[in-house]
């Protein structure tokens, strides 16, 4: 397989460094998100998911830390991992040890961690990139170890007509238009399968209320399930 376009990763780390500087380390809007509310959700979803007795975890794509930075105290090691230099040391600022490296040849060792997360990084990455993602993760993780990834899921409805205002909000306001890709449950399923990953959960939610339904193919999946949810575990 070949690497990801390196230009086109670079692309969407100039649009995240452009949030960064106007809302700062501290705001879950510098890693995109529309509200702060719809951030502690998610965060709320993601930390049931986790191995309370992995030690040590590793945060893809971590931006400024924010997602895993209440997990610092209650892991042996938080290690988040970003392209961007100023994302970086926003990371090493609210706890993390932060590494500069590249997503798609992590500079880690292989079968060295027990636990990664990577949230709201698939949209702005095609097939191969995710697929590439996938691969390394599949590398560097321990024998029964997991990697969990949440990502917006475009097949809901609910998600379109969300992301069609938002389009119209950042012209109005001026902010960056993040391009975006969509990728199936099934499709990521298929990738992990590669990659010797079994998939131990799948399914999608609604974080502003909690809803998590592993139905993915229901009537209110369709409607409502605006994130998909991925659990792949190493064989």
């Amino acid at each position: 397989m070949n690497r990801p376009d390196p230009t086109a990763d670079q692309e969407v780390d100039a649009l995240y460094r452009t949030l960064r500087d106007k809302h700062g380390a501290g705001d879950s809007k510098a890693n995109g998100y529309v509200t702060h509310g719809y951030f502690l959700r998610e965060q709320e979803i993601l930390f049931g998911l986790l191995n309370p007795s992995a030690d040590i975890l590793l945060d893809l794509g971590c931006g400024s830390g924010l997602m895993c930075k209440p997990l610092v105290n209650r892991r042996e090691l938080v290690v988040g991992l970003d392209f961007n230099k100023n994302a970086c040391e926003d990371a090493q600022r609210n706890g993390l040890q932060a590494i500069r490296g590249d997503a798609f040849e992590l500079p880690i060792c292989e079968n060295s961690v027990q636990e990664i997360v990577c949230c709201q990084f698939f949209n702005q990455q095609n097939k191969d990139a995710v697929a590439k993602l996938i691969e390394e993760s599949a590398r560097v993780l321990r024998p029964g170890g997991r990697l969990i990834m949440i990502w917006r899921n475009g097949e809901a409805y609910i998600h379109r007509g969300a992301l069609f205002l938002a389009r119209i909000a950042a012209k109005v306001k001026g902010n960056p238009q993040f391009p975006y890709e969509n990728h199936s449950l099934a499709s990521v399923v298929a990738i992990g399968r590669t990659n010797n990953l079994v998939a131990e959960f799948g399914a999608v939610s609604f974080p502003p209320t909690k809803w998590v339904s592993n139905n993915v193919h229901s009537l209110a999946a369709k409607w409502v399930g605006a994130s998909s949810i991925c659990i792949l575990r190493k064989n």
